[in-house]
């Protein structure tokens, strides 16, 4: 059976749920690139994965935490013998 919520109730669940989602500006302040690199990086299909919802475009707070994860570079230790003295 469908329910029907108020007006109230409708916009406080989308409000919820969008708290996971940024906007291009907040993606660009966490991982500190350019807006117009993000456009191009959507325009050709590489970057983070994001979401068209009309014109507005989003990204999920986990898939912009996943991309930084990968753009990790893991280096090893230095041992004594290899550091020059």
């Amino acid at each position: 059976m469908l329910q029907f919520r108020s007006g109230k109730e409708e916009n406080l669940r989308r409000k919820k749920i969008m708290e996971n989602y940024l906007n291009e500006r907040q993606v660009a302040e966490i991982t500190l690139r350019k807006l117009p690199t993000l456009r191009k990086d959507r325009l050709c299909g590489r970057g983070i994965a994001f979401l068209r919802v009309g014109k507005q475009i989003r990204y999920a707070e986990s898939d912009v935490y996943k991309f930084m994860d990968a753009c990790k570079v893991l280096v090893r230790p230095l041992c004594s013998c290899e550091v020059n003295e």
